[in-house]
């Protein structure tokens, strides 16, 4: 069983350190640890009180006209993960108020970071604070489960990629604004992650991914604007670079506009699919 200690000399020996603005994305099984929450203590230890801690905790959005089944609000629990909801429960965790792709943070930009982000704003806006304050990602255990990094979707949103979704405006959730539900739909998608580990190989070709054990678990950590860099480069000219290689997945295969041309191949893959499952099952 990993100690306090032992993760803690991972963390500074992979270049974490006080004052830095950090965005974590973890798989705690992984981690080998007694308690959970250690994980998160190490974390604000090693940043500091000058440093900032950042989670995703986006909710799950309902198709038109079904988005009652669930209601955001500041409180709501998050769909991100155990981490995530560690920070949502930590005393001093700020939470942006966007329905449906929310982030927490904790320290001393938090609030400078999310304060503007709500129901008004485009899904990974708090990103380009996480640059502005020259921050980095933090992968722990999750990076094949859960690969890439946040700023892949946020180059596909600066290059208005998140915008040619057959999805906008038909999903959504409610939300609480002061004293009132209101409905939100969503404008910009930022689609599957599966095929978002296919960076992995272009961050080593600039030298600026570093591989390091965490407890138990292979992680991965990076430079943010050295990550966007490269990211932004790739998607300008291959906007479709990042797609997963399941040729049923409906995100990647029959949701873009910007990709038609797999829409025909997906319908028979998956009517063919359908077809021998159910042959077989008799």
């Amino acid at each position: 069983m990993n100690s306090k200690e032992i993760i803690k000399k991972q963390l500074v020996k992979s270049g974490i350190c006080n004052g830095d603005t950090l965005l974590v994305r973890a798989a705690l099984r992984s981690l080998n640890i007694e308690k959970k929450s250690d994980f998160l203590e190490v974390l604000l230890e090693v940043i500091g009180p000058e440093g900032t801690l950042i989670g995703l905790s986006f909710s799950d959005s309902f198709f038109f006209p079904f988005i009652s089944r669930a209601t955001f609000t500041r409180e709501s629990k998050t769909d991100s993960g155990g981490f995530s909801n560690m920070m949502l429960s930590h005393p001093k965790s700020y939470r942006s108020m966007h329905p449906t792709n929310s982030y927490v943070a904790i320290g001393k930009n938090a609030k400078y970071i999310l304060g503007k982000h709500n129901e008004n704003s485009k899904c990974y806006t708090p990103i380009s604070k996480l640059l502005k304050l020259n921050g980095k990602m933090l992968l722990v255990g999750c990076i094949h489960s859960s690969p890439g990094f946040t700023t892949i979707h946020y180059a596909q949103e600066v290059l208005g990629l998140t915008e040619k979704s057959f999805l906008k405006n038909l999903k959504g959730i409610q939300y609480k604004d002061g004293n009132f539900i209101r409905k939100f739909l969503k404008k910009d998608y930022g689609g599957c992650s599966k095929g978002f580990n296919k960076f992995y190989s272009l961050y080593m070709n600039e030298g600026v991914l570093k591989q390091l054990k965490v407890g138990d678990a292979t992680s991965l950590i990076i430079d943010a604007n050295e990550a966007y860099k490269c990211e932004l480069e790739v998607l300008k000219t291959r906007p479709l670079y990042l797609l997963c290689d399941d040729p049923l997945c409906l995100s990647c295969r029959a949701t873009w506009k910007n990709n038609k041309k797999d829409i025909l191949p997906f319908l028979i893959n998956l009517f063919l699919n359908s077809f021998f499952k159910v042959k077989y099952q008799r």
